[in-house]
């Protein structure tokens, strides 16, 4: 009887290993089929000045401890193995403004996530004009310069038009 104790027991262990993986396996499966079907969303609050200056562009990521209790962690760990990646919304909880962004890439390091996104207000080259808001504004050395009426540029673009 001893000598079939160590067949059993590992016949047991991979059973339970298995099982585990397979289990694993469809959860995973699960939430994406769940990121697919609701577009996921994840929400952070940032307070100013950061608030601002990921709202305009001026920086165009999230750093954040999320610890394994909280539901955003499974998020986050389900994007990181996924291609789609899903959408951030933050909010400024003073003044409840909020803004949505396309997440472009999610970086575990250490214990900190990494939500990184293309800002959508400025997508040009260098040397194109575009409109924003209203204003006019031109690229020159990767940053955008507001175009006041009676620049060289307007001038230009008056004599040609």
């Amino acid at each position: 009887m001893n000598k079939y104790v160590p067949w059993l027991f590992a016949i047991i262990t991979f059973t339970i290993i298995a099982g585990s993986i397979i289990v694993g396996s469809l959860v995973l499966q699960w939430y994406r089929i769940s990121i697919r079907e609701r577009q996921m969303k994840i929400y952070f609050k940032t307070k100013s000045p950061y608030f601002e200056k990921e709202r305009d562009g001026l920086k165009c990521n999230t750093v954040r401890e999320i610890g394994e209790q909280d539901s955003r962690f499974d998020y986050a760990m389900v994007f990181i193995q996924s291609e789609e990646k899903g959408t951030i919304v933050i909010t400024n909880p003073k003044t409840d403004e909020k803004f949505e962004r396309e997440l472009t890439d999610i970086t575990y390091y250490g214990e900190r996530f990494i939500f990184s996104w293309k800002d959508k207000k400025i997508e040009t080259n260098v040397g194109e004009e575009f409109t924003f808001e209203g204003k006019r504004y031109k690229i020159v050395n990767h940053k955008a310069i507001e175009i006041k009426e009676g620049s060289q540029s307007d001038i230009k673009e008056n004599k040609n038009g």
